[in-house]
């Protein structure tokens, strides 16, 4: 067949696998800008792919800043003339806008963030309007760590420019549906700053996935969020925003405490079981904190927790107790279930999974594939 009969549809699939995806708006930018320059015909079918994602970035990565600053000298420029990456002007000069479904935000600073997110608002306003469509928001915020580390950061000075700054970021984008947060996970001023963006987009949220803790306010519930990915960090300080737990397809829990409540999940205090009626997927990695678990006392307080649709488990706890099958009300059949736990909790795990099946009048418990990770100590155990 000559290149030139290809129908649409499959040009279309061949610059979708050659479009750049990756962090950096300056580099996905420039690689993705050669999926134009193939010919008239690719260029048209490209223009919507390429320029689907509106990508700003402040400022550079300090190891980067170094040639950067080296090149602008070398032509005799200020160094810190060009502050910002974007491909802004490149989508409206297009004619793309309509098709903007995601913005990325990268933003370097040292210990103050805020001059580089007024520029970043500044230049989304400009073409705010046009896009509309965009559904998808990723931000990263970057200090300069060799710098950052040295300060203590209070939280409390930088108050009203957080909110200033989260309601100005909401309203160039208040249609988004997702968020991606990232970057630097000791950056206190990020959480406070990324958990009041969430917030702005509290009934509407879809999906939320966060790189480290972020700070929300406890009133403040997400009540259509369907998949959720929020890094602990081990820490019991950070609580997990409060989750309509209804809508959840997929729940990943990443560096949980041992010892963290379930209570975000639950609207209703005063019943037993909080109910997870369309999870599917779910992954747990406790962390160990090096500390015993609860008491008996304690333990009587947590709820059941009840998934009747789940597919897929993925518990990974090193602690002699797994809090998530202490609790887990687990349906007779699941597609996979992957058990990584510390030698003395796998026999009592695979009692409680079987144990949870045992009401059904169907087959206990059907897998594809279940695989198990313990200590060679562990005791054989046979399951008729």
């Amino acid at each position: 067949m000559n290149p030139r009969d290809l129908p649409d549809d499959l040009i279309y699939l061949l610059v979708k696998g050659c479009f750049v995806d990756r962090k950096g708006a300056a580099d996905t930018v420039k690689a993705n800008l050669y999926l134009l320059a193939v010919c008239q015909r690719w260029r048209r079918v490209a223009l919507p792919i390429v320029y689907s994602t509106v990508a700003i970035q402040y400022g550079s990565d300090p190891e980067d800043a170094k040639e950067d600053n080296k090149v602008a000298t070398q032509r005799g420029s200020d160094p810190g003339d060009a502050k910002v990456a974007t491909n802004l002007g490149l989508v409206a000069s297009a004619g793309c806008a309509q098709a903007v479904g995601r913005i990325e935000i990268r933003v370097f600073h040292a210990v103050d963030p805020f001059p580089g997110l007024a520029e970043v608002i500044r230049l989304m306003r400009t073409a705010a309007e046009e896009w509309s469509g965009a559904r998808t928001l990723a931000i990263s915020m970057n200090p300069d760590t060799r710098v950052f580390d040295k300060f203590k950061v209070n939280v409390g000075e930088y108050e009203d420019e957080i909110g200033r700054t989260s309601a100005g970021l909401a309203a160039t984008m208040p249609g988004v549906r997702h968020v991606v947060f990232d970057e630097y996970e000791t950056n206190f001023i990020a959480r406070k700053l990324y958990g009041q963006l969430a917030a702005f987009y509290s009934g509407q949220l879809r999906s939320m996935l966060s790189q480290h803790p972020i700070t929300v306010h406890p009133d403040c519930t997400f009540k259509q969020l369907e998949h959720a990915k929020i890094w602990h960090q081990g820490r019991d300080g950070y609580q997990h925003p409060r989750v309509d737990p209804r809508n959840l397809v997929s729940l990943r829990l990443p560096d949980w405490p041992s010892a963290h409540s379930w209570a975000p999940f639950s609207a209703d205090c005063g019943t037993d079981t909080i109910e997870f009626p369309s999870l599917k997927r779910l992954e747990a990695t406790y962390f160990n904190i090096g500390m015993e678990n609860e008491t008996e006392e304690d333990q009587s307080c947590n709820k059941r927790l009840h998934f009747p649709a789940l597919q897929v488990l993925s518990v990974n706890c090193s602690e002699n107790d797994c809090p998530l099958l202490r609790y887990a009300v687990l349906p007779p059949r699941m597609d996979a279930v992957d058990i990584k736990l510390d030698d003395r909790a796998v026999i009592s795990a695979i009692d409680r999974i079987l144990e949870t099946a045992q009401g059904s009048s169907e087959v206990v418990l059907e897998l594809n594939s279940i695989p198990l990770q313990a200590a060679p100590e562990a005791a054989p155990r046979s399951y008729q």
